[in-house]
């Protein structure tokens, strides 16, 4: 059986275009067949005999507009010519191929030193320049002739970068080559070093790279590894290269690269693998972007101790700020910082004491203009008292914009005085001189009656204590925080262990409290306490130790759900507790040790709250999808029905009806009604107890798309 002969379309000018056919892409200069002498060599890729070789000479090629018709298989296409060059290209007769040609260039040079042996075969690798992208050039590649420690190769007569390769040894590069029709280029002595080699190349928008700086450091692959002992390495970047770096005879191992340059970011790999005579480039360049400048001036330029300010830079917008930088400003108050990332961060104006006199949140960015920020100081002096008797402390002092913090001594007789950043309302912590415990947020107000005038601030604490005593299951004393809650979770107090495991804290309001004692592996649960000025009770408190469940939120196309919150209980707690899940839709939950049964209820916008029971004693990441099927539960609680319900799967764990509401809006709590809750739910079988152990329970069969109603006064539910 004939096969239809394959169509291999050589492309011969930059405007050529056969009938019917798809514009081919130029790569470069094109050049007309008729000026090539020779022609193009087609080798059949196959095994055996029957194997064809075919010369087609550039002449014929002008009467089938540069078509070659060859019989079906793989074919090697080459061409040879002294005028005209391309390189060597594989086809299949199945498929339409470009040849494109250039006219003839050749460059040529000495190894150095002359006298040496290249023993292998010298690879020249081209990648075309002035095509837009670097990264998606055409490349190429042939052998270069040797001889006498000469070299010599054949290139295309248009503008490429160079790299002459040699088995173990680093490659030598020229950048930017650009060559013309018939031209000999002499490189004239290269060295060509054997051993590894780490190179790349540094990208930036503007301006020449005489001042880059990159530098090869020893880097550990692990954390707990001590670095090899290799030395530093340093090169600068010369504008002639094009951005090209290299470092060679480089030993085997683990390596950081780090690119600086002035008044640009830094750039790094922070590792890089080095193996025994061979190359490391980097394909991807380094980008280099603009540092942003942050220019402040502080007046008064002095603190009042007449010493420079001390400016502190933190990281904005998260729970927990980052400290990027702290140094003094200068005795004129100026302060700048110009190698930071272009964004908003959290500025302070620090003392020798550490007192925060003014917090802002400035923004940096590559033409910024000065920033000023004036510090107004307010004299201010006070007594301290705990019921009628004078306190010897501590004062912390906090505004409500958060904008300063100011920390003031009371002496023996609970005097105090200082300086603050202004008048207003403030909230102070009072601290005992050995600080076990503190008293948090005592509102005051700070006002003067001119410029020149002390404003007297007096701090009364009530006379309320609470005491106590906190250990471990087995009786031990135990070391921990008591934390003290008053008004459904506001934090009132904090007291610290003593080696003994009691604890004090005073200062306090009378009335009921919540007590609770943390650690870092262990908790206690609630305590209620009544907080009393004569013989408060000792409160007796029992650390559990805790362990750690991993779970993941993801939706059912896999994506993580972020930001939302899980409200879980476990049997045996008599309080929920929360978490949030991360950006990669991760969260953790601390349990007391012995947990057996674990529920969790998942809220948040998008989807119906899930309830889902988790194993306590699971070490790994416990997956959790949550789906779009939703229904609705109303629970209804007649007036003077008691407390809310309790949901429950396993008659175990329990969760309040009030886990399942929304985050609280100025309105109200999403999912309350008025004569309950009712909120979109996950379809499923559950179970809703009027409290623990008791038989007044009513299974709930939610079923999505419909609305299931259950009442808490005994009926049926609907």
């Amino acid at each position: 059986m004939k096969l239809a002969p394959a169509t291999v379309v050589l492309l011969l000018s930059a405007t050529t275009l056969l009938d019917g056919a798809e514009l081919a892409r130029v790569a470069g200069r094109g050049i007309d067949a008729t000026t090539c002498d020779g022609g193009v060599s087609a080798r059949q890729l196959c095994v055996g005999a029957a194997c064809k070789t075919l010369t087609i000479p550039f002449t014929s090629l002008s009467q089938s507009h540069g078509s070659l018709n060859l019989p079906a298989g793989r074919w090697e296409l080459t061409v040879t010519s002294s005028r005209c060059w391309a390189p060597a290209v594989t086809t299949d007769a199945s498929a339409s191929s470009t040849l494109p040609i250039w006219p003839a260039a050749a460059i040529h040079g000495t190894v150095d030193p002359a006298t040496g042996d290249i023993s292998g075969t010298l690879r020249a690798e081209l990648r075309l320049t002035g095509g837009g992208d670097e990264q998606d050039a055409p490349r190429f590649s042939e052998d270069c002739t040797v001889a006498n420690a000469r070299w010599s190769c054949r290139v295309p007569a248009t503008g490429f970068h160079f790299r002459l390769s040699l088995d173990q040894h680093a490659p030598w590069y020229a950048r930017n080559v650009r060559m013309s029709t018939g031209e000999e280029k002499d490189f004239g002595a290269i060295r060509i070093e054997r051993g590894a080699s780490v190179a790349g190349t540094i990208a930036t928008t503007r301006g020449s790279h005489e001042e880059t700086v990159v530098e090869l450091t020893p880097a550990s692959p692990f954390p707990s590894s001590p670095p090899q002992k290799t030395k530093h390495r340093r090169v600068v970047v010369k504008g002639a290269n094009g951005g090209l770096f290299q470092f060679t005879a480089v030993p085997k191992g683990a390596y950081r690269l780090t690119v600086s340059r002035p008044g640009w970011l830094p750039a790094e790999v922070k590792s890089i693998r080095v193996e025994e005579g061979r190359e490391s480039f980097l394909e991807k360049p380094f980008q280099l972007v603009r540092a942003a400048v942050l220019d402040v001036y502080i007046t008064p330029p002095l603190s009042a101790e007449e010493e420079p300010w001390l400016v502190r830079l933190e990281t904005g917008g998260g729970a927990v700020n980052k400290i990027i930088s702290e140094s003094p400003a200068s005795v004129s108050g100026e302060w700048r910082n110009d190698a930071l990332r272009a964004g908003k961060y959290a500025l302070s104006v620090v003392d020798r004491h550490d007192n925060v006199l003014r917090r802002e949140t400035v923004e940096a960015s590559v033409d910024a203009a000065p920033q000023f920020l004036k510090i107004i100081k307010v004299h201010v002096r006070g007594v301290v008292k705990m019921g009628t008797v004078p306190f010897e402390s501590q004062i912390e002092f906090s505004d409500v914009e958060n904008s300063a913090d100011i920390t003031l001594q009371a002496d023996a007789a609970g005097k105090f005085e200082g300086i603050l950043p202004h008048q207003g309302r403030w909230f102070v912590q009072i601290l005992n001189l050995a600080k076990t415990f503190y008293v948090k947020d005592v509102p005051v107000e700070v006002k003067r009656t001119s410029e020149e005038a002390v404003a007297t601030v007096n701090v009364t604490l009530p006379g309320g204590k609470a005491k106590g005593r906190v250990t471990t299951k087995a009786g031990d004393p135990a070391k921990a925080d008591v934390i003290v809650f008053r008004d459904g979770g506001k934090i009132s107090g904090d007291g610290a262990t003593l080696p003994d495991g009691s604890f004090e804290v005073e200062g306090l309001q009378p009335g009921p409290v919540t007590l609770v004692a943390v650690t870092k592996g262990s908790e206690s649960d609630y305590v209620s306490y009544l907080v009393a000025e004569d013989d408060p009770a000792i409160a007796q408190i029992v650390m559990e130790d805790l362990t750690e469940v991993k779970c993941q939120l993801v939706a059912e196309d896999g994506s993580p759900i972020v930001g939302a919150l899980i409200r879980y209980s476990a049997a045996g707690m008599t309080r929920r507790r929360e978490a949030i899940s991360d950006p990669s839709g991760q969260f953790s939950i601390r349990i007391p040790q012995d947990t057996h049964s674990l529920l969790a209820a998942v809220v948040v916008e998008g989807f119906p709250v899930t309830l889902r029971k988790l194993d306590p004693g699971s070490s790994e990441t416990q997956l959790i999808i949550l789906g779009t099927a939703s229904a609705s539960l109303h629970v209804v609680l007649r007036p003077g029905g008691g407390n809310w319900p309790l949901v429950t799967l396993d008659g175990q764990a329990f969760l309040s009806i009030t886990a399942f509401l929304g985050l609280p809006l100025p309105d109200g709590r999403v999912g309350m009604v008025d004569d309950g809750i009712q909120v979109p739910f996950a379809p499923g079988v559950y179970t809703i107890c009027s409290a623990r152990g008791d038989s007044n329970c009513q299974v709930a069969r939610v079923a999505a798309g419909h609305d299931e109603t259950v009442f808490m006064d005994g009926a049926k539910s609907k």
